[in-house]
Formats: C-alpha cells, structure tokens, sequence
C-alpha cells in the first residue's frame, strides 16, 4: 500500500524530533585514564561512564604479554596519542 506524500512526511518529521529529543536528553560522558605503573605485565584503565546521572566505574586490565607485537605498538600509539591530547 502507497502512504500519501504528505502522511509519511508526518511520520518522517515525527520520528526525527523523537530522535533529537532522545539525543539531547541522553548525553552520555566517559571519562577515561590508566594507572602509569605496570603490574605482573599488566596495566590497568580507568574508565568512569556518566548517563541520567548516574556512574559507572569500570577498571580494564589488559596482560600486556599476551599482546602481539601489533596490538603492542597500537596501544602504544592510543596512549601516546592520549597523553599529548590528539584523541584517540
């Protein structure tokens, strides 16, 4: 069955200000840092994530002997990359 033109521009204009209205008030904020010192080859993150005020704490460890020597150099990048501010 064909909509008329203007019904489905109704359904269109209604499911994109659901969609900003679910954007703006679902702001999500991840905080991210790792502990410096590695322990037993690992080393651990930090991560705190923020949504409809509230937190979650997660900590990552990752076993940096287990890397490959790609997932090594990625991760090095990531954090060097970090630490100076570009993002990641």
């Amino acid at each position: 069955m064909i909509e008329p033109k203007g019904q489905l521009e109704t359904y269109r204009l209604s499911a994109e200000s659901e969609l900003a209205a679910a954007t703006q008030t679902d702001q999500v904020t991840i905080h991210f840092d790792w502990i410096a010192e590695v322990e037993d080859g690992r080393v651990t993150f930090k991560v705190r994530v923020d949504r409809r005020g509230r937190s979650s704490l997660i900590d990552l460890e990752i076993d940096l002997l287990k890397l490959s020597t790609n997932e090594l150099e990625r991760l090095q990048n990531f954090l060097v990359r970090r630490h100076a501010g570009i993002g990641y």
